[in-house]
């Protein structure tokens, strides 16, 4: 029994998503990662992809939102087009079946947890999520956490980035020179906290001076207009 599905190859048309698909269940129970390839676009929006890993490769643009997908690992390279993945259990941007990380060549890039934490893991790409216009992280559920791991890098210099979550842990590096990055809590009551260390505190968004420092942009804003409390509790010194 095999453990890796692969589907399509570069010159296939578009792949549709028309049932939800399970692979790793039944008799196909060994299946683990499902690879999806077409030089076309790649459209889950009326049903969803459930399985431990998935790796994309596309043409055209990508377009998951369908809230029955649920996967582990997460890899998705396009050379055109915006990249749009809704999941609905948490899951984290990896290397999957040699794709290394989430990329588009021409467009933006907007992936959400709608339970559960989105993590951005460290890959052999240069930048573990790169777009050329905006980018956009969610974390949708109370209390949960994006986190840019050490090393890893999220870029795109053409357009501004936001991430929304609970709680936001950057151990690696933003790099959005020339625009601007929002960092913002899912729950607009929770109180935010700068300068001190990062997360611990429940319902509150905290960052330390060192993660505010790994952004590179020309405008940061921190919270929104329903955000709680913001305390200043050490100093905080993002330009430098």
């Amino acid at each position: 029994a095999a453990t890796t599905l692969t589907i399509g190859a570069s010159g296939a048309g578009a792949i549709t998503i028309s049932g939800d698909v399970t692979p790793g269940s039944g008799s196909g129970g060994n299946v683990a990662t499902v690879a999806l390839i077409t030089g076309s676009t790649i459209t889950a929006t009326s049903a969803g992809i459930i399985e431990t890993n998935l790796a994309l490769t596309a043409g055209g643009a990508v377009n998951f939102t369908d809230s029955a997908t649920n996967v582990t690992l997460l890899a998705i390279d396009t050379s055109t087009g915006n990249i749009t993945f809704i999941e609905a259990n948490g899951f984290s941007v990896s290397t999957v079946a040699g794709v290394t990380g989430v990329d588009t060549d021409s467009g933006s890039v907007a992936l959400t947890a709608t339970t559960g934490n989105l993590a951005v893991v460290n890959t052999a790409a240069t930048n573990d999520i790169e777009a050329t216009t905006t980018i956009a992280l969610t974390a949708t559920a109370d209390n949960a956490v994006i986190t840019i791991d050490s090393a890893a890098d999220v870029e795109s210099t053409g357009g501004a980035h936001t991430y929304t979550a609970d709680d936001i842990l950057i151990t690696g590096t933003i790099t959005a020179s020339g625009q601007s990055v929002t960092l913002k809590s899912s729950t607009s009551s929770d109180a935010i906290i700068l300068g001190v260390a990062a997360n611990g505190t429940g319902d509150t968004l905290q960052f330390t001076n060192a993660e505010l420092q790994s952004i590179a942009a020309t405008t940061l804003t921190i919270g929104a207009s329903g955000a709680g409390a913001i305390t200043i509790s050490g100093d905080v010194t993002p330009g430098s």
